[in-house]
């Protein structure tokens, strides 16, 4: 795996604050990509130039939450505990989002993603997103070699 950029950002919307009527972004939504492209032009923009777009890459997306676990659950003082130990968030429509945050960034289509993995974690100092694009082999996926 040859990682070509880490971009560590700001934790992006939560999936019902994405998408108005199932496609068009919300406000704060184009508002977050934007301030993700130009983050990721002044911080990065020398790693970027080096990437080629007909490469095939994988994506990382480690999300940090401020809380996953639900107040409440070792309580032991009777009171009604929550049903299940852990938040309702939602993974997958941040995951799409913070793809396409990438893919405007970077200038590569997203149909260029051959593998992806999502993980999410608790911070309760820095909720954040770690984007991490790493470059692979397409041996791997039964395809010719870049040429």
């Amino acid at each position: 795996m040859s990682v070509l950029l880490q971009i560590p950002f700001d934790l992006p919307p939560s999936s019902n604050k994405i998408y108005f009527r199932g496609t068009s972004l919300r406000r704060e939504a184009r508002e977050y990509r934007e301030r993700f492209k130009m983050f990721a032009a002044q911080h990065y923009g020398p790693s970027i130039s080096m990437i080629d777009p007909s490469w095939i890459f994988g994506v990382h997306l480690a999300l940090f939450f401020e809380s996953v676990e639900n107040p409440g659950w070792f309580s032991k003082t009777g009171k009604a505990r929550p049903k299940d130990r852990y938040k309702r968030i939602d993974l997958d429509n941040r995951i799409k989002f913070v793809t396409d945050c990438l893919r405007d960034a970077i200038g590569v289509d997203d149909s260029h993603v051959f593998e992806s993995v999502q993980r999410k974690y608790q911070d309760s100092t820095r909720p954040r997103v770690e984007v991490t694009l790493y470059r692979v082999n397409p041996a791997s996926y039964g395809l010719a070699p870049e040429g």
